[in-house]
This record gives C-alpha cells, structure tokens and sequence, in this order.
C-alpha cells in the first residue's frame, strides 16, 4: 500500500498545483480515479482514504521543504 499511497500523494499534489489552469479537470479526475481504485482494492471507504491521504500529503508537504539554514556565526 506504500507505493499506491505514494501515488494518491503525487496525484494530489498534481491536481493541487493545477488548480485553475486547463489540466485541473483531468488531474483531478485522476486523482479520483487513483482514490477510487485504491478504496476498493483495499476494501476501505473512498472517504477515509482521502482524508488519509490528505493528511499524509500535508506531512509529505513539510518533508519536501528544505530546512533552514543556519546564520553564519559572527
């Protein structure tokens, strides 16, 4: 389930970053696909997945930020 939860985080991320653009419907409409293929192969309600995988994109989210720098020492 790692690599298909991975998926549903990209697929997310993706259909996120092209939210008002020309591609939003159809990454969103790929995510849904991903949720609801995922849901019924798990046998898991397709509403408790997706706020699974919500909250593990906002933890994948903060991960993929680079930590901040120390200042120089004066």
């Amino acid at each position: 389930m790692e690599q298909e939860l991975e998926a549903l985080i990209v697929a997310l991320d993706a259909a996120l970053e092209a939210q008002g653009s020309d591609q939003a419907d159809p990454l969103r409409e790929r995510f849904e696909s991903l949720l609801e293929e995922t849901s019924r192969k798990h046998g898991l309600p397709s509403a408790a997945l997706e706020s699974a995988v919500r909250f593990a994109y906002l933890r994948w989210l903060r991960a993929q930020q680079k930590p901040p720098t120390m200042p120089p020492s004066a």
